[in-house]
């Protein structure tokens, strides 16, 4: 996609910009909001670049620890309860595996006959048409 292109040209170019001394100060700048520009664009269109910074002026907002714990405490709650009700297994379950099937000597007699009867037509019709 050109626009992914463009934006990873304009990052590289606004990381040099930005190490240049105060006289790129402007260029810095003018690279920096063609990045929104195009960060926005892409926002718009459903695409996420991944290695990229959130837009100017639109942090993510972070959670505690604390607040993490909780979360975590109460979903574990929750799924205890589903298993009480429904009796599930502590632990996770071991599934059985299936036994491997296998093709009895007059299932397959039967399936070579009729290949044979198959080719047999095609072979025919074949002939008919030439």
């Amino acid at each position: 996609m050109n626009l992914i292109h463009l934006l990873r040209k304009l990052q590289s170019q606004l990381h040099t910009s930005e190490s240049l001394a105060a006289r790129h100060q402007k260029e810095a700048e003018d690279i920096r909001a063609k990045l929104a520009d195009v960060s926005r664009i892409l926002g718009s269109l459903g695409v996420r670049v991944s290695g990229l910074k959130t837009p100017a002026g639109r942090r993510r907002r972070a959670m505690s620890a604390k607040a993490r714990a909780s979360i975590s405490r109460a979903q574990k709650a929750r799924w205890a309860a589903w298993r009480a009700k429904h009796g599930a297994k502590e632990g996770k379950a071991q599934a059985t595996p299936r036994k491997k099937r296998h093709l009895s000597p007059e299932g397959r007699a039967r399936i070579r006959a009729s290949l044979k009867r198959r080719w047999a037509e095609y072979r025919a019709n074949k002939a008919k048409q030439a």
